[in-house]
């Protein structure tokens, strides 16, 4: 039975006709620390991986707990780069020698490097560690013992070919940074200096402005504030693609006495800022090299939220390893809260869906979705997108677009000319509206059949948080709400007294018409709410 089937069963047999909250999965992996990772791992799973390696070569995985992962892939050595936050696991930058070997080994380095390069999540089960992307799992189990977390890993020999870093969602090499792209404010994620991390402290952050090909960079590692000056370059054409190197002189910096580690880490991150670097800038990560190290930096989430667009429409979706052609449009939008979350909602057809996402790593994390129940005629759009969403999943900002991720796939989203904009405040109902007129179809209903008026009371709770309480004409309810698009969404659902009164059975239910989400049209004092063929006109006062 297809989900379409169950929910017009659930209906049914409970008679809401779309009241009820949905929550579409349980919560997510079990969280680790990323120091819990550190350590020697064999790579057990799938058959695909492991059932074509010679014996004794199967592939294996070292990871140090902070930023550098090593390993073999069967023939190769291999190496590159982690982060893991919560049950969020990204990979960038692997490479692997090319020393020749027999096909069936090539072809499972191939495999494993392919899903490597996808991961987005992990969950660790005692000895075994799953790490889960759009190309498939990896199973590995610990077969060594945990690293000396102050041990830094040996990379791969860089003068050995190597193979590209990882891609964006859509399949294309990451593109040189332009000005645009990278200015704003940024988190210091690592520094390596000649083949080894630089240890950091909390609080790294660098702002990058732009005017014209002249660029700045300013910010501290915890100490001192240090300053380069520079501009951004041709560096020839590699295909199609103009090149650019950011050539930075005058690096200066305040005089200010550090503890000896810090005073050591700034130096060594002057010398890497001295001369002509490459930038590479894939999401919300900018990576700045030199000829002898590495700057990483991550965009600071706020302002990550805050440059997106107003609205973002699907494009592709790629559900269990299929591409999936969406009958219906897929829209969503995102609104950064003051604490800090992120609120997405959106609809692919049919009901109103949305989450609430905290940031993690170098995107931000949604525990499970959420929407309201109607039955639909066309639903297999919602379906796919809720069968990609339903539990856990990760929203990551690549350039101009957005991807939705989980384990069982991934959904592109582009953003959408000026789409549905967020009304003033002004439009906002506010205060008492008692209900003057109901309609279902063409027939007016007699409204002295309710108990009492039917009422509807805006305001706000002491957080600010915009609320919405009432009576239906027998019972009383109450709840928040939000104001979405000039449209009225519930994130939870009403709450409400339990009275029995005779109109319950003849007439239609407001709270019912509410967490439906129902056409709201609201003009000077009046406010109508539409849903299901029936119409309610409330007037102020």
């Amino acid at each position: 039975m297809n989900n379409r089937k169950k929910w017009s069963r659930n209906l049914l047999n409970c008679g809401l006709s779309g009241s009820l909250l949905l929550s579409l999965g349980a919560a997510g992996a079990q969280t680790a620390p990323a120091r819990s990772l550190a350590g020697e791992w064999t790579v057990v799973g799938p058959d695909e991986v492991v059932g074509g390696a010679a014996a004794g070569k199967a592939p294996s995985l070292t990871l140090d707990g902070r930023s550098a992962l090593g390993g073999t892939a069967g023939c190769n050595r291999l190496s590159g780069r982690y982060a893991a936050r919560g049950t969020v696991l990204l990979t960038s930058g692997l490479a692997v020698t090319r020393m020749a070997c027999d096909p069936q080994t090539m072809q499972v380095e191939s495999e494993l490097l392919s899903r490597l390069n996808r991961v987005t999540r992990f969950s660790l089960d005692g000895e075994l560690l799953t790490l889960k992307g759009s190309q498939g799992d990896l199973l590995l189990r610990r077969t060594g013992p945990a690293l000396n977390l102050g041990s830094p890993l040996t990379p791969a020999p860089q003068e050995e070919s190597m193979t590209p870093p990882m891609t964006p969602i859509n399949g294309s090499a990451p593109a040189p940074a332009s000005p645009q792209a990278a200015a704003g404010s940024w988190q210091v994620r690592s520094l390596t200096v000649g083949g080894q991390p630089v240890p950091l402290r909390p609080g790294a952050a660098f702002d990058l402005s732009f005017t014209g090909p002249a660029l700045e960079l300013s910010g501290s590692l915890g100490c001192n504030r240090l300053r380069a000056a520079g501009q951004v370059q041709s560096a020839g054409v590699k295909g199609r693609t103009e090149q650019t190197e950011w050539l930075l002189t005058g690096v200066t910096s305040t005089r200010m006495a550090c503890d000896p580690e810090l005073t050591a880490a700034e130096t060594r991150l002057t010398g890497l800022l001295r001369g002509a670097l490459s930038a590479e800038l894939l999401g919300d990560r900018l990576t700045l090299r030199s000829v002898n190290g590495e700057l990483v930096l991550e965009r600071a989430a706020g302002e990550a939220a805050s440059v997106w667009a107003p609205s973002y429409q699907g494009t592709a979706l790629r559900l269990k390893g299929q591409d999936v052609t969406l009958s219906q449009a897929a829209t969503f939008r995102f609104e950064p809260q003051a604490d800090g979350s992120l609120r997405l909602s959106g609809s692919a057809g049919c009901n109103r869906l949305f989450g609430t996402g905290q940031p993690e790593g170098n995107g931000w994390s949604f525990a499970a979705l959420g929407g309201t129940l109607m039955a639909c005629a066309d639903m297999s759009a919602e379906e796919s997108v809720t069968a990609l969403l339903g539990d856990s999943f990760g929203l990551f900002r690549e350039g101009e677009t957005l991807a939705l991720r989980s384990a069982r796939g991934e959904l592109q989203l582009t953003p959408t000319a000026a789409a549905d904009p967020q009304p003033a405040e002004a439009t906002r109902p506010s205060g008492r509206y008692t209900l003057a007129e109901l309609r279902r179809g063409a027939e007016v209903l007699d409204l002295g059949t309710f108990n009492r008026p039917v009422t509807l009371t805006f305001g706000q709770d002491p957080q600010g948080q915009a609320t919405l309480g009432g009576s239906d004409g027998c019972n009383t309810f109450g709840g928040s709400y939000e104001w979405v698009g000039g449209q009225l969404a519930f994130p939870q659902p009403l709450a409400g007294t339990m009275m029995f009164c005779p109109s319950l059975e003849t007439m239609p239910s407001l709270p019912a018409t509410l967490q439906a989400s129902p056409e709201t049209v609201l003009d000077g004092e009046t406010l109508i709410l539409r849903q299901g063929g029936v119409e309610w006109v409330f007037r102020r006062g």
